[in-house]
């Protein structure tokens, strides 16, 4: 039989598993989910800079030259592993959101 904690935890850890059900439902629906899926790194990347108003140029030091950036950033060329590398090292993105 359970005491009265062991029944308060219970109920505490059902309503905090709805809460949770209810907040990704709302996040989905208002668009706050990003379903990274269909996301690519250089949307990532552009998301990035313009939320730390960043400019490309800042990505030089990681990805290498203006040219170099500029292809990358036009998708003409994919980041290499060393580049994804520096740029979590750098701007702390996850890995996972930035290998195409």
């Amino acid at each position: 039989m359970l005491d009265m904690g062991d029944q308060k935890a219970i109920e505490e850890e059902n309503y905090l598993k709805v809460l949770a059900i209810l907040i990704e439902k709302y996040e989905e629906e208002s668009g706050y989910k990003v379903n990274t899926s269909q996301v690519d790194a250089v949307a990532v990347l552009n998301y990035y800079l313009t939320e730390n108003n960043l400019q490309q140029k800042s990505l030089i030091p990681m990805l290498g030259p203006a040219s170099r950036v500029s292809e990358i950033m036009n998708r003409k060329r994919k980041l290499s592993l060393k580049q994804i590398k520096r740029i979590n090292e750098a701007f702390k993105i996850p890995v996972r959101l930035l290998i195409d």
